[in-house]
């Protein structure tokens, strides 16, 4: 009788911690997020707790930027220091909630809104399309907004053309 062997939890996938997060204008909060779950993912079974992703997470950070925020947020992960303990800060989404809201910020979506409004179509729907999702990554639209800001730029023909398709979602 042939036995089965079972994968062993216990082996860690080599994998690369992420940077560390200083805050700094030349850093995108999502990409690191990304870096840290993607080294999370790599061994789930060390990384089931998510207290611990982001405690691990916190000590990623480094600088006077982020000190504070790192700080505060272990404080209230705990409710140490004063701080009431918040049960929703040993997430990983409100962890990344928190982090996102405070490095990325209105005035970064803002900027992003303003250049979509500086786009113009110059005869290349790839070109065109490939502009406004870069910086929509920044400025986050979704829905009848991000396709009313799309289409507002486009000729009369490419709209005429379009409305002869049928698209199950506005992602399409």
């Amino acid at each position: 009788m042939q036995q089965l062997s079972t994968p062993n939890q216990s082996i860690k996938n080599a994998a690369e911690p992420p940077y560390f997060f200083q805050g700094d204008d030349n850093q995108d909060v999502r990409n690191w997020l990304t870096a840290c779950e993607d080294y999370f993912d790599r061994n789930p079974y060390q990384w089931e707790n998510h207290s611990h992703r982001i405690v691990f997470a916190l000590g990623k950070t480094k600088g006077n930027k982020v000190a504070a925020f790192a700080e505060k947020y272990r404080k209230v992960m705990g409710g140490i220091g004063g701080f009431t303990r918040d049960t929703d800060y040993t997430t990983w989404e409100r962890f990344r909630q928190e982090i996102i809201k405070r490095y990325i910020g209105i005035e970064e979506e803002r900027r992003a809104l303003d250049e979509m409004d500086r786009i113009s179509y110059k005869g290349k729907i790839d070109t065109y399309l490939l502009l406004f999702e870069n910086l929509n990554i920044k400025a986050g639209l979704a829905g009848i907004a991000w396709r009313v800001r799309v289409e507002s730029k486009l000729p009369q023909e490419i709209l005429r053309c379009l409305s002869h398709f049928s698209f199950a979602t506005d992602e399409e």
